[in-house]
């Protein structure tokens, strides 16, 4: 099975692509289906059964169709373009393995230079880049907020307890469950958001828990626009008593929990 809990799905390539909006409505419902077997095989991005080409008759029995009527719809994704096979007929999404190869160089590049960062550092050099011919101040270093590091904020040690400590471990934790992403690039994105919070860790993790509470389609945007709206003094536009407060602006009323209408004060 994928390690892979989500799938990165585009609504515009799946509605633009030409080949896919020419076959039927049903040869499409299979193609997604055939990318939900896909997603959890192994290589990924290929439909397999225990690392074989899955045959038309275990296709059917997955989707619960039967296989004469899966047959003619996998010949008219196939004569569309739809998919690509293998020289061993493994049928495969080319747009998944592409972005698969793609994670995985990004993903290799930022452990990379996460490693450069964490590692002990060069005196006679930069964090990442060529040899400096004076040496580096010592409270210079790690002001880039991307370079920041549980325990470390520019140059000095800092002990991972408290807010801090809870920012950095159960704050990262809930961002990476949010959003799927590895630990670098978790770590610069918080980095980030610390410096703009004016390093104010226990908003950050306060934000982090509501985003976790609200679960927004977006959560870095979510997370981005409620920082700001926290430096700017005002209320975050997406947090739960603005979306109430918007609920009882079109409606004119608040559905209470036994069922009845009221319009509670939300100021």
């Amino acid at each position: 099975m994928s390690r892979r809990r989500w799938i990165k799905f585009w609504p515009q390539d799946w509605q633009r692509d030409p080949a896919l909006r020419a076959c039927s409505l049903a040869a499409r419902g299979l193609w997604m289906e055939l990318l939900c077997i896909a997603h959890e095989s192994e290589p990924y991005g290929h439909v397999t059964l225990n690392g074989r080409a899955m045959t038309e008759a275990e296709v059917a029995s997955i989707v619960g169709r039967p296989r004469r009527e899966i047959l003619p719809l996998i010949a008219e994704l196939e004569r569309a373009g739809v998919f690509s096979r293998t020289a061993e007929g493994v049928i495969y999404s080319r747009r998944l393995v592409r972005d698969a190869d793609l994670s995985a160089i990004g993903r290799d590049h930022a452990e990379k230079r996460w490693n450069q960062r964490v590692g002990t550092p060069d005196p006679n050099g930069l964090p990442n880049g060529p040899a400096s011919p004076a040496p580096m101040r010592q409270e210079a270093r790690s002001q880039n907020p991307e370079a920041s590091v549980p325990g470390e904020r520019h140059g000095e040690a800092v002990p991972a307890e408290g807010a801090r400590g809870d920012f950095w471990n159960e704050g990262l934790a809930t961002f990476r469950r949010l959003t799927g992403r590895p630990a670098a690039p978790s770590r610069a994105f918080l980095g980030r958001m610390l410096r703009d919070l004016s390093d104010d860790c226990a908003v950050g993790l306060a934000l982090l828990r509501e985003a976790e509470a609200l679960r927004p389609g977006d959560p870095t945007a979510w997370l981005s626009a409620a920082v700001q709206a926290r430096r700017g003094g005002r209320e975050s536009p997406w947090s739960h008593a603005a979306q109430m407060r918007r609920v009882v602006e079109v409606f004119g009323f608040l559905p209470d929990e036994t069922g009845g209408d009221s319009a509670p004060s939300l100021r």
